[in-house]
């Protein structure tokens, strides 16, 4: 799961894959892209990561030693939650703006629905 971070305003929220969000001040944003697993942001925003298995009820009853191996072998850190956009980090995108990518299309004329 990812989460967005202002480090202006210390908000956090939720990222989703149908719709942009921004942070209180508006000065970070992001979302999901449609694939699910990666996410763009744009801003100051950072990205906060964590782990989807740490829901899993499973989760709570592995003991510590359980719970390292497991993070080694997914090449996790050694916590349940870490920084993203780390060197080499694949799932992030970066636009400048808060306000989200914008779209390079535009319409010629109107469409009637006649």
């Amino acid at each position: 799961m990812k989460l967005l971070f202002c480090p202006l305003c210390y908000d956090v929220i939720r990222l989703v894959e149908r719709e942009w969000r921004k942070c209180d001040c508006e000065l970070s944003g992001g979302q999901y892209n449609k694939d699910g697993m990666t996410a763009t942001l744009g801003g100051y925003a950072r990205v906060l990561g964590i782990s989807n298995t740490f829901f899993n009820e499973l989760w709570m009853e592995l003991d510590n030693e359980q719970r390292a191996s497991y993070r080694e072998r997914n090449h996790y850190g050694p916590g349940d939650c870490w920084w993203g956009e780390f060197k080499g980090d694949t799932q992030i995108f970066r636009v400048a703006s808060a306000e989200g990518p914008r779209s390079r299309l535009s319409t010629v004329g109107q469409m009637s629905l006649r």
